[in-house]
């Protein structure tokens, strides 16, 4: 009983935690994707406003902007032209430098996107729309996560102190319910068990005044040892009856 009192109670708690951390993680990363990819296209407005791929003279003022932003926010901000080639980086590591990204390809065939990379950051990518509405070119925002997983981590740690806290609570709860059960059968059976040995002045104790199904058996087993006492009682007169006459 302890033991399906404990399946039945732990473990919908273990699945609620980890559904609520696993929704509470996905809202979080969706937030910084919806975030990035907004953030890109404010990027992207401006620099088809400036013409920043064809017209130089605006260009330097717009990365500084670009730059401000970057260093603001504290992600990397890259200008990629329609070949897929840097033309601008925050980062001023990969200028020159061709990247055939998934989400660059997507951006340049007008799905700008935002997804979750295995190392640990987010890659969000928005078109470059120019003359004629044709992809010219792509923003490209690398952000990391770690800020985001280090939130996560104390939100479970949270989590789990609170479930192990419920789970302490379960098991002292379900461990008195079945000491509630089990007490009292146990004494039935002692009782029981003497009154097959010929002991039928043994009774069961009853206890509480609301009855239930263990009480009720408690003074059943009473009665039927009332009227076994009776009939011993009988059976042992009539046999000295008998022996006397």
């Amino acid at each position: 009983m302890l033991a399906g009192y404990l399946v039945g109670g732990i473990v919908p708690l273990l699945l609620l935690a980890s559904t609520i951390l696993h929704s509470v993680q996905g809202y979080f990363l969706d937030e910084r994707k919806k975030v990035l990819l907004s953030q890109a296209n404010v990027i992207s407005g401006q620099v088809t406003s400036s013409e920043f791929l064809f017209d130089e003279e605006n260009r330097s003022a717009l990365e500084e902007t670009i730059l401000e932003t970057s260093q603001e926010k504290n992600f990397r901000v890259m200008i990629l032209d329609s070949s897929c080639l840097v033309t601008y980086d925050t980062g001023y590591e990969d200028v020159g430098k061709t990247l055939l990204l998934p989400e660059v390809v997507q951006a340049l065939q007008h799905k700008d996107t935002a997804k979750e990379q295995k190392n640990g950051t987010v890659y969000a990518a928005a078109s470059i729309v120019g003359a004629g509405d044709m992809r010219v070119g792509v923003v490209l925002i690398v952000d990391s996560l770690a800020d985001v997983h280090d939130i996560l981590g104390d939100i479970g740690k949270e989590a789990y102190l609170l479930l192990g806290t419920l789970v302490l609570l379960v098991l002292i709860v379900m461990v008195i319910i079945s000491k509630v059960f089990t007490e009292p059968v146990k004494n039935l059976i002692d009782v029981i068990r003497k009154m097959s040995e010929g002991h039928f002045e043994q009774r069961a104790k009853v206890r509480g005044i609301v009855h239930n199904e263990i009480v009720d058996l408690a003074i059943s087993c009473n009665q039927m040892a009332d009227q076994l006492e009776k009939v011993e009682s009988s059976r042992q007169q009539f046999v000295s009856n008998v022996s006397h006459e």
